[in-house]
């Protein structure tokens, strides 16, 4: 659990903490930045079709120097809970594209609705960490007294881990609402999908993502 407090003790017995208990650390951040675009442009053909666009763009970074902690501690001593810090860094992308046409036709003297268009999809995942070196892990002596001067350890080498790939999503789709009766509409349509994912089968190898 990141800066969590454990729920019982080793005895069984619920713990007691106060609100502003933490197993943070002073050097633990969980940095997010996020970015985002988009735009999209109408067009009127004529007085009764319409043409649509548009493109979004997205990114984050999230950058999470973190203390994972798991055990349950001894009621008096507060010894028992193990410790290993990690670094994570994940960059996703992705992007979005739309097309759309929409507007009335005639036919058997009647005004019917059409809408067709298209979307691409794509999407980069995944996510590279920093392990310690055991050697400068410290223990947690006394949970109890934890103050947040936990030592940072010295950081190995960054290395690929899980989600590393790209999917790509692509379709076309139709639809159209004729008016059969005065009274009476009805729809019909189909989309053709394509959908791809491509990931790495290897993984915790020593290379830093996005390098």
């Amino acid at each position: 659990m990141w800066a969590q407090l454990p729920y019982w003790s080793s005895n069984s017995v619920k713990a007691s903490w106060s609100r502003s208990k933490t197993t943070g650390a002073k050097w633990n951040q969980w940095d997010t930045v996020e970015q985002a675009a988009f735009v999209a442009v109408e067009h009127d053909l004529s007085d009764r079709w319409m043409l649509r666009g548009d493109v979004a763009y997205h990114r984050q970074e999230e950058d999470s120097k973190l203390i994972w902690l798991w055990g349950a501690p001894d009621a008096v001593t507060g010894e028992g809970k193990s410790v290993w810090p990690y670094w994570y860094l994940s960059k996703p992308e992705q992007w979005n594209l739309n097309f759309q046409v929409k507007g009335g036709y005639d036919l058997l003297g009647r005004e019917h609705e059409l809408v067709v268009g298209g979307m691409y999809n794509t999407i980069d995942t995944g996510c590279s960490n920093r392990d310690p070196d055991p050697a400068t892990v410290a223990d947690v002596v006394n949970v109890f007294d934890w103050d947040g001067s936990y030592p940072e350890p010295a950081w190995g080498v960054r290395y690929r881990m899980s989600g590393i790939g790209a999917t790509e999503q692509k379709a076309i789709y139709g639809v159209t609402r004729p008016q059969l009766l005065d009274r009476l509409k009805v729809i019909l349509g189909g989309r053709l999908s394509s959908w791809k994912r491509d990931e790495e089968a290897a993984m915790y190898t020593a290379r830093a993502l996005h390098d």
